[in-house]
């Protein structure tokens, strides 16, 4: 893996843990209210920062994990 390759990766992940953090806040906000526009608008705005349900958040975001802690098969020139 290359030093570009091992930035990109984290790069992807971060944005990964950023996506899911905003979800999350967004899932709270639509829990803590009162006003259903507000709750609708917030989960709706959720779906789109997870790209998805939250538990194929999370599988993405093992296989993100599993892919970027993940010994490399090839040997690195010295």
């Amino acid at each position: 893996m290359t030093v570009a390759t091992c930035v990109a990766t984290r790069r992807a992940l971060y944005t990964w843990l950023v996506r899911g953090g905003l979800g999350l806040a967004l899932l709270a906000v639509a829990m803590s209210t009162r006003e259903p526009l507000v709750a609708i608008a917030a989960l709706l705005a959720a779906l789109i920062a997870f790209r998805g349900c939250p538990m194929c958040w999370v599988f993405g975001l093992i296989e993100r994990g599993s892919h970027h802690f993940a010994p490399s098969a090839r040997k690195e020139a010295p």
